[in-house]
Formats: C-alpha cells, sequence, structure tokens
C-alpha cells in the first residue's frame, strides 16, 4: 500500500457515542503541512521532474530533481506522515486498536484517552479535564 489507512465511519461513530455516553469532550485538531513532516524510508529514491518556471537554476543535462523528504503530491507522503505519527503515539503510550489501524488509546489517571486519525486531521477524546 502506498496511501495512507483512514478510518472507518464505525470508528468515528463508535467514538463520538463514547464520548456522549462517558460525558467526555473533544477536540479536533488539523496537523499543518502534515505531508512535509514523514520521512522516506529504506532509502527510498523518489525523483521528480523540475517545476515549470526553475528550469533556468538548472543546468540542462539535469531534468530531475531527487526528493529527500515527502512533499504534497507524492503519493505516499501520507502513509509516511501515518507512519511517523503511529510511532508517536505508541512512544507517548497509546495502544493501536487491532480492529481500525487509525484509533489509538491509552489509558490515564483520569480515565481513557482515544485518538482517532485521518490522514492529517485528528479527533481526540478524552476527560473534559485532559482535552
Amino acid at each position: 500500500a502506498i496511501s495512507s489507512p483512514v478510518t472507518s465511519d464505525t470508528s468515528i461513530r463508535m467514538v463520538l457515542t463514547i464520548m456522549a455516553v462517558a460525558g467526555y469532550a473533544a477536540r479536533v485538531i488539523d496537523v499543518k503541512a502534515a505531508f512535509l513532516k514523514g520521512e522516506l524510508e529504506n532509502n527510498e529514491e523518489i525523483y521528480m521532474k523540475i517545476p515549470e518556471g526553475f528550469e533556468k537554476f538548472y543546468p540542462k543535462q539535469n531534468s530531475w530533481l531527487q526528493i529527500k523528504k515527502p512533499i504534497y503530491g507524492l503519493k505516499q507522503s501520507g502513509l509516511y506522515y501515518y507512519r511517523k505519527a503511529k510511532r508517536a503515539m505508541q512512544i507517548n503510550g497509546f495502544e493501536r486498536s487491532e480492529a481500525d489501524p487509525c484509533l489509538f488509546y491509552a489509558w490515564r489517571n483520569e480515565g481513557l484517552v482515544i485518538w482517532v486519525t485521518w490522514v492529517d486531521d485528528n479527533m481526540v477524546i478524552a476527560p473534559p479535564n485532559i482535552v
């Protein structure tokens, strides 16, 4: 797979139900420039044509540029961001749901914290004093 997994509608409904029943609060977070935060993996080499208007800055024989980091428009960028976000969630004590790869949860002293991600958008539900 080269694209990022996305959460299911069923998971969203379940999380919203938990929020309503438990009296939790929610916060929606949009990660700015998310696709630029990922990392190329396994020494992957990706090349792109020189963008129109930039040819004057590069010699004629060099019509391709090597991409060192994921960029917008690269099919894999969403997946690379997801992998980096997943590692960050796990480092911070969240477990990934077996049923939905985009749903993470952790028990804190104040209660359950659920983090749902779909590409570069996130929703966190938790007791009101956490969110």
